[in-house]
């Protein structure tokens, strides 16, 4: 999602292979609110059948570590996605101070 632009962006890619009769897997190699984000944007699209998933546990990053536990959850290699309004990531305040920069 951010690699292609953004949101807007990626809805573009995504008209374009749609018309085109070719599917679009979006990838994420980032936090878990990207993943969200990423996650959300497949299941609104009808040509993505799967998506890139970067797991906590193959990065080095402590701020990837400590999102990871509010990330969407994984359940028998399935997103299980959420069922209130929102990407589905809520992040509390205590952890957003700690990586604050600047």
């Amino acid at each position: 999602m951010t690699t292609c632009g953004g949101l807007t962006e990626a809805m573009r890619i995504l008209e374009m292979a749609q018309s085109r009769g070719v599917l679009v897997c979006p990838g994420n190699w980032g936090t878990q609110v990207l993943g969200a984000a990423t996650a959300q944007f497949a299941a609104f699209s009808p040509i993505s059948p799967i998506v890139e998933f970067s797991p906590a546990q193959v990065h080095w990053s402590p701020l990837r570590k400590a999102i990871q536990d509010f990330g969407l959850p994984v359940v028998n290699g399935a997103i299980a996605f959420p069922t209130t309004p929102g990407m589905g990531i809520d992040l509390p305040d205590d952890l957003i101070a700690h990586f604050r920069v600047g």
